[in-house]
């Protein structure tokens, strides 16, 4: 059983983890598993620090973060950055899979913001997802 495996036990499933699976190394699980020990104060602080550095090898912890951590904060944190690492192949498919599921929606405006920025929906239906929402 991998250290995301461990983590994930004790939480209560969401239609995010029954759909999405994140297959770590041992670097990304040691960096995950760092990660959930912190408060979270700190962990928004270090998504919002990994998040700006757009390096790929961090993009693990990112996907970690949207999918699975318990703070809305620390998804909007890594929402609000995730468009630093559009290479990443396995971005896009996320982000589809948290539409298609209705997941996204528990995370407006960030998640379409992220769309946006990434450019998964045009601007028009930025606006028109965001006027509805008020």
């Amino acid at each position: 059983m991998n250290i995301l495996q461990k983590i994930l036990k004790f939480r209560k499933k969401t239609p995010q983890q029954q759909n999405i699976e994140i297959i770590l190394n041992d670097k990304e699980q040691n960096e995950i598993k760092e990660f959930s020990g912190m408060n979270k104060k700190n962990r928004v602080k270090k998504i919002m620090i990994t998040g700006e550095s757009g390096n790929l090898e961090h993009f693990k912890l990112m996907q970690y973060a949207i999918l699975y951590d318990a703070d809305i904060n620390v998804k909007f944190a890594a929402l609000k950055r995730i468009h630093f690492f559009k290479p990443h192949p396995e971005l896009e498919p996320m982000l589809k899979k948290l539409k298609d599921n209705y997941s996204g929606n528990k995370m407006e405006p960030y998640f379409s913001m992220a769309m946006n920025r990434l450019g998964l929906i045009s601007q028009e239906e930025f606006e028109q997802i965001i006027t509805q929402a008020k």
